[in-house]
């Protein structure tokens, strides 16, 4: 199978929605966290989907009251942990990427030793 078999549809405007994805993705929630660490989804990246948030200031505020509130407290708890899944735009959800995964912000997986 070639690569162009992985991609149901072509990204349009893929430099814009790029740089558009980069710039916010950069937005620091927290002392650990960026957005990217929410926003990347590789399910998302395979179906040509940006996976940008229709409304960027709420996601921010959302995501920093997640890592101020919960994700922070746990690190200073229990050590490093890591996102592996975060946020999903509209289309990814109508696509169903979502359809098993009832959380909006979740699925964290932790790295310590630390009991």
């Amino acid at each position: 199978m070639n690569q162009l078999g992985l991609f149901p549809k072509p990204i349009k405007n893929y430099r814009a929605k790029f740089r558009q994805y980069d710039d916010l993705a950069l937005t620091r929630l927290s002392k650990h966290f960026i957005l990217r660490d929410f926003l990347f989804s590789t399910e998302s990246a395979v179906l040509g989907l940006s996976n940008l948030p229709e409304d960027n200031e709420m996601v921010i505020r959302a995501g920093k009251a997640l890592c101020e509130k919960v994700l922070e407290p746990i690190i200073a708890q229990f050590g490093d942990l890591s996102i592996t899944f975060g946020y999903q735009c509209r289309e990814a959800i109508e696509y169903g990427l979502s359809a098993d995964r009832c959380i909006f912000w979740g699925n964290v997986n932790t790295h310590s030793g630390r009991t």
